[in-house]
């Protein structure tokens, strides 16, 4: 048996593991609750048929709701990879793989709020 260092047991680990994934849905709720909010208030006061009867095509409608999400989204991902990898949470995790993890996740986000507001 080879000798290896000894283990330091974090504390802080052992508390935020069961808050952590909550923490972390949590967040993107808001957005996309009021994402869904916004895209059921167009289409309740007849807003999108009025653009499209000026001529603006469903594709840039659409891309524009994907675009503004998506800047949102970004700005939430960016804060929370410097506060999980700053904060020494992921110790070991790559910040820019994490980054494309949850930046990944909020487009699939996105893409289902898109969904959920056709229901309304």
């Amino acid at each position: 048996q080879f000798p290896s260092p000894r283990v330091k047991l974090d504390f802080f680990v052992r508390i935020i593991q069961h808050m952590m994934p909550m923490l972390l849905v949590l967040s993107w709720v808001y957005i996309v609750s009021m994402l869904v909010k916004e895209m059921v208030y167009e289409k309740q006061e007849r807003l999108r048929e009025v653009m499209r009867i000026m001529g603006l095509k469903t594709w840039v409608y659409w891309g524009s709701w994907m675009g503004f999400a998506m800047i949102l989204m970004t700005f939430l991902v960016l804060a929370l990879v410097i506060i999980l990898c700053g904060g020494n949470v992921l110790t070991y995790s790559d910040p820019s793989l994490v980054f494309t993890f949850f930046w990944l996740y909020s487009l699939a986000t996105v893409s289902f709020a898109s969904l959920v507001s056709s229901f309304f």
